[in-house]
């Protein structure tokens, strides 16, 4: 696996995760897969097996490029201080949500897993997971996911208020619509009895995922600080998983040059 993962102490009542990437070539592969839309094959290298490359359309690729590019890596903001432009941000925010599928899709081999967006403006869900016991839903896990050198502030203002939101059922209606198509489409499941007879709206678990500097590091236990007040119950209903880089945007970008270095060497049709 790309990327590897380990459990850490934390004083928060939470699940922690620092994930660490070993094989940049293999994660641009994998994330390379996903854009083209072989999400099965992804799944085949994830689990271990060897496949041969799939053939793509030059759309395809080229598609898959486009989104991965950004010409202009930098602006200046008010103070004349460069910082990261609009779209490298929302780029790299993505790519950690790819990243967080592939991990998630390598310790839940066994769930139901929401397909990551194919582009930066993806709407709905960071990511979604369903666990079934059997043929019935033991929870639903949603995730949010932030690539960030403000790692505390982002949490703090717009993960645990979307955190809040969700446990307050006001997403209940998209939840619902996105796992039943899940559970149709990839589980073959009665879904007309399933949202009948379910608990739907006290199944739910969440992760957050944090993509960030190690110079932009406050303590791991201050990142995610306030996780218990926004999400109240058993410990499993918390996990996160933190991943720290030399330098975030130059790491990510990085992993987009492999990536688009592979697609470019992709034979089409």
């Amino acid at each position: 696996m790309p990327i590897s993962s380990s459990a850490q102490a934390s004083k928060h009542d939470i699940d922690l995760l620092h994930l660490t990437v070993n094989d940049q070539a293999l994660l641009a592969k994998l994330i390379s897969l996903i854009l083209i839309g072989r999400l099965t094959h992804a799944e085949w290298i994830i689990s271990g097996a060897e496949k041969p490359n799939p053939i793509p359309s030059k759309a395809q690729v080229q598609e898959a490029i486009r989104h991965l590019n950004c010409p202009i890596p930098t602006v200046k903001d008010e103070h004349g201080n460069d910082v990261p432009h609009s779209d490298v941000v929302h780029r790299d925010g993505w790519m950690l949500q790819l990243i967080t599928w592939i991990t998630h899709r390598k310790d839940f081999p066994d769930s139901l897993l929401k397909a990551p967006h194919s582009h930066a403006a993806g709407k709905g869900f960071d990511g979604l997971l369903i666990q079934l016991d059997n043929s019935t839903v033991e929870y639903i896990k949603l995730f949010e996911d932030k690539a960030s050198d403000s790692p505390r502030a982002i949490v703090r203002d717009e993960v645990w208020p979307e955190f809040k939101s969700y446990e307050s059922c006001e997403r209940d209606g998209e939840m619902t619509a996105e796992a039943s198509s899940l559970l149709k489409q990839v589980a073959g499941l009665d879904v007309a009895e399933l949202t009948a007879t379910s608990d739907w709206y006290h199944m739910k678990r969440y992760c957050v995922s944090v993509a960030t500097s190690k110079s932009r590091l406050p303590t791991r236990s201050e990142v995610f600080k306030g996780y218990e007040e926004s999400i109240s119950g058993a410990t499993d209903r918390r996990s996160a998983r933190l991943l720290v880089v030399d330098d975030l945007r130059s790491e990510f970008q990085a992993i987009a040059d492999a990536a688009i270095a592979f697609l470019a060497s992709m034979g089409t049709r």
